[in-house]
C-alpha cells in the first residue's frame, strides 16, 4: 500500500462568505492543504480535466447550489470522470436525514456539516476508508489517500 498526501481540497460552493470562513479555519487550525474554490460544476470540471487521473482528489460539494444541486453535481462528476482516487461528498448545513440518504444513493462518499474545518475533515477521514489524517513534523494537520 502506498500513501499520497492530499495537497488540495476542492470546494464547490456558491457562498464567498463560506469560502472565506473555510480559509480562515484552515489557517487557524493549521490544515496543511490548499483550498481550491469552484463556484459551479463547470468551473470544477476545468480543474478536473487538468488534473492527472492518478492524483487523489478530495471534493466537497455544497448541497444547495443555485441551478444544480450538490447531489446532481456529484452524479455528473462520477459519470464524467470515473477515477479510482476521486473522493467526493457533501458539506452542508442540512441536518435532514433524507438529504444524507439521497447523497449516499447518488454516490457521495461522505456527508459532513458545515463549516468545512478540521473537524469536518476528520469526519471525512472516518467515513472514507482510504483517507487518513495525521500531523506533520511541524504540527500541521495533514490528509493522505492510501491505495
Amino acid at each position: 500500500m502506498t500513501s499520497r498526501r492530499i495537497e488540495t481540497v476542492h470546494f464547490i460552493e456558491d457562498s464567498e462568505d463560506e469560502v472565506f470562513l473555510t480559509r480562515l479555519l484552515f489557517s487557524k487550525e493549521k490544515v496543511d492543504a490548499r483550498l481550491a474554490h469552484h463556484f459551479s460544476w463547470d468551473a470544477f470540471r476545468a480543474a478536473l480535466d487538468a488534473t492527472p487521473a492518478t492524483e487523489p482528489l478530495l471534493v466537497c460539494v455544497d448541497l444547495n447550489m443555485p441551478g444544480m444541486k450538490g447531489t446532481e453535481i456529484i452524479s455528473a462528476m462520477l459519470a464524467a470522470a470515473p477515477r479510482p482516487r476521486l473522493i467526493s461528498g457533501i458539506c452542508s448545513g442540512s441536518e435532514d436525514p433524507a438529504d444524507r440518504l439521497h447523497a449516499e444513493r447518488v454516490g457521495a462518499r461522505f456527508f459532513v456539516q458545515k463549516p468545512l474545518n478540521r473537524a469536518a475533515l476528520e469526519a471525512i477521514c472516518s467515513a472514507v476508508e482510504e483517507l487518513s489524517c495525521g500531523s506533520s513534523p511541524e504540527g500541521k494537520f495533514t490528509l493522505s489517500c492510501i491505495s
